[in-house]
C-alpha cells in the first residue's frame, strides 16, 4: 500500500477546500486594516513641524478596553517608536505626540488598543500601511490671526489647547503650551535606544533592534513571535537555537482547542492517540513514551516520577500560550528533556471571565478565571469543572470473549464517564523603589475519576475507576544585580496519588481449582485489583543571567531534586493469591514491592520515611555569542548525577555523571531569511516504574507480554543534529512566512519493552533508533485579520536491534516502491502529517475556522516474530474541524461553537496485543463531537 494509503472521500475535499479558502481570503483582506469595532479616531492630515500633537482615540467598548498606544516613525526610519495614551474621561483617550518627533515632511502612526483580556487590537492603520501626518515647518513671524484658513480638504491637527479641563478623576494634570519646561519634547538616540520624553516627563523607549511587540501588533498570532523557553530569556522565535513553535491565545481560539492535546495535535512532528486505558499519548518524530517529554507548567514539571506520565488534559480556557522544543532538550532543561520539552503559560485574566459549555456525551462544562494587575503587582486564578459520560462505543471482542460467563451488551463498550477538575494559580510582584526584585509563585491542581475506557490487559473493564490527582507549586525570586545581571532562584514541590480500582475479569468470572479444594475458583465480583500510591518530589535551582557585553549572554546554574515514593505506601491489593486462588480484597503474600525498600542515595540510607527515590544534582552552563547582528552561536552543557544509577558499567566518576552538550549557530545572510543548525544531546533516567515494578507477577496469567522492572537498567540516550532554514516577507500588507528544517537522531541504550516470548520479560536497555524527518511551516497573515496556516512533518525511524527475515515493502521515500530487505521501519505512528487551518475575522459577524489534520496509514511494527505475527493496519483519516465566535452580542457576552470531524472520518489506535485470541479489532474513536460556549467577561 502507498504511503497516502486509501483515497477517502473526505481526503479528496483538502484541494477544494483549500482553495475556496485562499480565494475567501483574498477576497475578504481587502476591506479593512484595523478592527474598528473597538474604537475610532478622526485623524488629522497636517501639523505643525516642533509642535506638539495631540490626538483623540474614542472608545466604543470603553468597560472592556484597558490601555492603548500609538506607534510612530519619521521618514527614512524603519524602526517604531511607542507611546501610550491616557485616559481623560470614560470614552477618550489622548494620546501626545512630542514636539521633537514632529518634523516634516511627515510622520507615520497607527494605533493599538489592549482589552482587559491582554489582548492587541489594530484600531487605526497598521504597521504595513500606517498613516502618514504631513508636517509643514512652523511658521517663525508672529501669524495675524488664529483663525487662519484651512484648505477644505486638509484636516489640521489638534491644537495643544485645543482640549477643555476633564473631570475624570484619573485625568492627568493639564499642561501648559507657554511653559519652556514642558513644551520642548526631547528626542534623541544613544546607545542602542531611542528615547522620546513627551511633555508630562515620561520615557518612551524603542530599541533600535526589531521590537518583538512592534513586530506581532499587526499579526492575529502576536505572542507566537517570541520564544522563552531556547535559552531561559527572550529571543526571536526564529532566531532561538532550537526548532520552536509557539501556538498563542488567538491561535488556541480560532481553532477551537478544548485541551492541550488538541494544540499539541496542531504542531509539526507531533502526533497524538489515545491508549486503551483513555490516557491521552504523544508522539515527537515517530517515538512514543511520556517519559521522554519534559512538560512544564508555569516552569513546573507535571509528570508522574512512578511512570512518567504527564497530565495531559489541561483545558485550553487556562492556557495562554504553548511553546514546544522539537528535539533534546536537557542541556538547559533537565533529564526529562529527552525528545521534546513543552512548556504551557497560563492564562493572566484581568477582570473577570466565565465560562459555560455543552455537548456531546453529556459533557458539562464551567470555567472561570479572573485576575487583577497594577503597576507592582499582578494575580490570576483559572479554576474548571467537567463531566461526561464519554463515547459509548461497541468492542467486538477482548481476551475474556470465550471465557464460560456472559457478559451484558452494554458492558463491551468504552467506558470513559467520569469528571476532571483543576486550579491554576499566579502571583507576582515588584519590590523596592527601583523594582530590581520581584517575588512570584504558581500553583497547579489537576485531577480525574473516570472509567477505563476499555481496561488493562486486553480485556473490557466496565468496572474499573481511575483516580489520579496532583498538585505542583513553585515559590521564585528574581533579582536585578547589576545592570546587566540577574539571578533567579525558585523552590517547588509537588504530590501525585492514583488509585485505581481495576477489572481485569467480569462477574462470575470462574477458573479451575488452584487452592486443591476441588472446586472452581468463582469470582463473583470478577476479577478485581486495586492499585495505590503517593510520590513526592521537591527541589530548588538558581541561576545566572549575565550580559557583560553585547556580544555575550551567559546562562549559568545549578539544581538540586529529589522525587521519591513515601516508604510502605505502594499497595497492590487483589482478589486471588500467587496461585489464583480466591481470597478477599487484601495484600498479595509473597510478591516483593521494592518500591518501598528503604531510600539510598549514593549507597547511603536516605531520608527517614521514603521508600524508592532518585536525587539529581546538575550544573549547567549556556554561552550565546553574537560577534554582528546577523550571526550568533550557543554552546552549553549540563552536568547530571543521579543517587540510584549509573549512565555506564564503572565506579569512577564517568560513569556516575553525565555530560550533555549542545550547539547552534544561527545566521542571517539576509533580511528576514534565517539559517541554523543544531547538535544536541540528551538522556533519560529509567522511572521508578521500570525499575522496580513486579506486580505484573501478581497475574502473570492475564498480562501477557507485559514488562517487569530491572534495577539495573541505564539511562537511554540520544544525539541530533539539526539544519533549518526560515524566511518572512511583506506583500501588499500581507506577510507571508516559511520555515523548514531537516533533523538525524540516534537513540541508544533505549528502554522500551518489546515482546519477544509472549509472557513476562525483564526489561533491558535495547541498541536503539535511526531516525530521520523533514518539519516544515507555511503561513499568511492578513491585515483584515485573516490567517492560513499549513505545517508538517514526515519521518522515517529504523530499529537497530535485529533483522528481520521476510521481506517487507518499506520506502525510504514516499515516492519509491522497492522492497528492502532487513527492514525495521517503525510503523505504529504516522510517518507522513499534515496540519491546516484557516481564520476569518468577518467582522460584525465574528470569526469564523477552519483547521484539519491528516496522516498516513499505521501497522504494527516488525522489531520481533511476535511483532510480525500481531498484524494490524490502520489506513489514513483527515479529520475537519469547524469553529465560530461571535461578536459582542450582549455587553461583554459572546458564543462559541465547535464541530470536531465534520466529514465523520473513522479513526482508531492500536491496541498492545490484537492477537487472535485477544483484542483482534481496534481501538474505536468518536465520529462528529459538537460544543456551545456561552462566555461572558467583565
Amino acid at each position: 500500500m502507498s504511503l497516502l494509503g486509501r483515497q477517502t472521500t473526505s481526503t479528496r475535499f483538502i484541494p477544494y477546500a483549500l482553495i475556496l479558502g485562499a480565494v475567501g481570503v483574498f477576497l475578504l483582506a481587502e476591506p479593512a486594516l484595523a478592527d474598528d469595532g473597538w474604537a475610532s479616531h478622526d485623524a488629522p492630515e497636517q501639523a505643525q513641524s516642533e509642535t506638539p500633537v495631540r490626538l483623540l482615540v474614542k472608545s466604543r467598548k470603553p468597560r472592556a478596553t484597558a490601555s492603548m498606544r500609538l506607534r510612530f516613525r519619521r521618514p527614512g526610519e524603519q524602526r517604531y517608536e511607542k507611546v501610550h495614551a491616557q485616559r481623560k474621561d470614560k470614552v477618550l483617550w489622548e494620546i501626545l505626540l512630542p514636539a521633537g518627533a514632529v518634523k516634516p515632511p511627515f510622520l507615520e502612526y497607527f494605533i493599538v488598543l489592549e482589552d482587559k483580556k491582554g489582548k492587541s487590537h489594530l484600531i487605526f492603520a497598521s504597521p504595513q500601511s500606517p498613516h502618514r501626518l504631513r508636517v509643514t515647518q512652523a511658521s517663525r513671524s508672529p501669524l495675524p490671526s488664529t483663525k487662519t484658513p484651512t484648505p477644505s480638504n486638509v484636516k489640521p491637527a489638534v491644537p495643544a489647547n485645543a482640549f477643555p479641563e476633564a473631570s475624570a478623576p484619573d485625568t492627568p494634570q493639564k499642561l501648559s503650551p507657554t511653559s519652556p519646561s514642558k513644551a520642548q519634547a526631547i528626542y534623541h538616540r544613544g546607545g542602542g535606544q531611542r528615547k522620546v520624553m513627551s511633555q508630562t516627563g515620561a520615557i518612551v523607549e524603542g530599541r533600535t533592534g526589531l521590537s518583538q511587540q512592534l513586530r506581532a501588533e499587526s499579526s492575529l498570532f502576536a505572542s507566537e513571535q517570541v520564544s522563552f523557553l531556547a535559552s531561559r530569556y527572550e529571543q526571536d522565535v526564529y532566531k532561538a537555537p532550537s526548532m520552536v513553535s509557539v501556538v498563542g491565545r488567538d491561535r488556541i481560539e480560532g481553532m477551537g482547542a478544548r485541551s492541550l492535546i488538541d494544540i499539541l495535535k496542531s504542531i509539526q512532528g507531533l502526533e497524538t492517540s489515545l491508549h486503551i486505558t483513555g490516557f491521552d499519548l504523544v508522539s515527537v518524530r515517530g517515538l512514543q513514551n511520556d517519559a521522554r517529554i519534559l512538560l512544564l507548567v508555569d516552569g513546573q514539571p507535571l509528570a508522574n516520577p512512578y511512570d512518567g506520565r504527564n497530565y495531559w488534559n489541561i483545558p485550553a480556557s487556562h492556557i495562554e500560550r504553548v511553546e514546544v522544543i522539537r528535539g533534546p532538550g536537557s542541556a538547559l532543561h533537565g533529564a526529562g528533556a529527552f525528545s521534546a520539552v513543552v512548556q504551557v503559560t497560563t492564562r493572566k485574566t484581568k477582570g473577570l471571565e466565565v465560562q459555560l459549555q455543552g455537548g456531546s456525551f453529556e459533557t458539562v462544562n464551567a470555567n472561570i478565571s479572573t485576575g487583577f494587575a497594577n503597576e507592582s503587582q499582578q494575580g490570576a486564578v483559572n479554576t474548571h469543572f467537567q463531566y461526561s459520560t464519554g463515547p459509548k462505543l461497541p468492542i467486538e471482542k477482548d481476551a475474556l470473549s470465550e471465557a464460560n460467563v456472559e457478559r451484558p451488551i452494554d458492558d463491551m463498550m468504552t467506558h470513559a464517564t467520569g469528571y476532571h477538575g483543576g486550579l491554576t494559580a499566579s502571583y507576582q510582584a515588584k519590590l523596592g523603589e527601583a523594582e530590581q526584585t520581584r517575588i512570584s509563585g504558581n500553583l497547579q491542581i489537576f485531577g480525574e475519576s473516570r472509567g477505563p475506557y476499555i481496561g488493562y490487559f486486553d480485556t473490557v473493564g466496565p468496572g474499573s475507576q481511575l483516580n489520579w490527582m496532583l498538585w505542583s507549586a513553585r515559590l521564585g525570586l528574581e533579582q536585578k544585580l547589576a545592570e546587566n545581571t540577574f539571578f533567579n532562584w525558585r523552590v517547588y514541590g509537588g504530590q501525585h496519588s492514583v488509585n485505581r480500582l481495576l477489572q481485569l475479569a467480569p462477574p462470575g468470572f470462574s477458573t479451575p481449582d488452584r487452592d486443591g479444594d476441588g472446586d472452581d475458583e468463582l469470582f463473583d465480583e470478577g476479577v478485581l485489583a486495586q492499585l495505590s500510591y503517593q510520590t513526592f518530589n521537591w527541589g530548588t535551582e538558581g541561576h545566572f543571567t549575565l550580559k557583560p557585553n553585547e556580544q555575550h549572554t551567559i546562562v549559568a546554574g545549578a539544581e538540586w531534586d529529589l522525587a521519591a515514593l513515601p516508604e510502605d505506601n505502594f499497595q497492590l491489593l487483589f482478589n486471588r493469591d500467587l496461585q489464583g486462588a480466591v481470597q478477599p480484597l487484601g495484600a498479595v503474600d509473597g510478591l516483593e514491592m521494592p518500591q518501598n525498600n528503604i531510600c539510598d542515595v549514593y549507597g547511603a540510607e536516605g531520608p527517614a520515611g521514603l521508600g524508592a527515590c532518585r536525587m539529581t544534582l546538575a550544573a549547567f552552563v549556556q554561552e550565546e555569542w553574537r560577534p554582528t547582528n546577523d550571526f550568533s552561536g550557543t554552546l552549553g552543557f549540563r552536568f547530571t548525577s543521579f543517587s540510584d544509577l549509573d549512565f555506564e558499567e564503572g565506579s569512577d566518576l564517568q560513569s556516575a555523571l553525565g555530560i550533555t552538550p549542545r550547539m547552534a549557530l544561527v545566521w542571517e545572510p539576509l533580511p528576514n531569511w534565517i539559517i541554523k543548525t543544531m547538535a544536541a544531546s540528551s538522556f533519560r533516567a529509567p522511572t521508578f516504574e521500570e525499575k522496580y515494578d513486579q506486580t505484573p507477577l501478581a497475574f502473570s496469567d492475564q498480562s501477557a507480554g507485559v514488562f517487569v522492572g530491572n534495577q539495573t537498567l541505564s539511562p537511554e540516550e540520544v544525539t541530533t543534529l539539526e539544519l533549518g532554514t526560515g524566511y518572512s516577507m511583506d506583500i501588499r500588507n500581507t506577510r507571508y512566512a516559511f520555515f523548514a528544517n531537516a533533523f538525524a537522531s540516534n537513540v541508544d541504550q533505549v528502554i522500551e519493552h518489546i515482546d519477544v516470548t509472549g509472557g513476562l520479560t525483564e526489561l533491558t536497555n535495547q541498541k536503539g533508533y535511526d531516525i530521520v524527518g523533514l518539519e516544515g511551516e507555511a503561513r499568511l497573515t492578513f491585515p483584515a485579520g485573516h490567517v492560513l496556516f499549513l505545517n508538517g512533518s514526515w519521518h522515517r525511524a529504523f530499529w537497530g536491534h535485529q533483522e528481520v527475515d521476510d521481506q517487507l515493502s518499506c520506502r525510504l521515500y514516499p515516492w519509491e516502491d522497492t522492497l528492502v530487505e532487513d527492514c525495521t521501519l517503525i510503523t505504529d505512528v504516522p510517518q507522513l502529517r499534515a496540519n491546516w487551518g484557516a481564520y476569518f475575522n468577518l467582522e460584525a459577524w465574528g470569526a469564523v475556522a477552519f483547521s484539519g489534520h491528516s496522516g498516513s496509514p499505521r501497522k504494527n511494527n516488525w522489531r520481533s516474530q511476535l511483532e510480525q505475527l500481531r498484524n494490524y493496519e490502520i489506513a489514513s483519516y483527515t479529520l475537519v474541524n469547524w469553529a465560530y465566535h461571535s461578536p459582542e452580542i450582549f455587553e461583554g457576552v459572546n458564543i462559541r461553537l465547535l464541530a470536531r470531524n465534520l466529514l465523520q472520518e473513522e479513526i482508531q489506535d492500536p491496541v498492545p496485543r490484537p492477537d487472535t485470541d485477544r483484542m483482534p479489532g481496534l481501538l474505536p474513536r468518536p465520529g462528529l463531537e459538537a460544543y456551545a460556549y456561552l462566555i461572558w467577561r467583565n
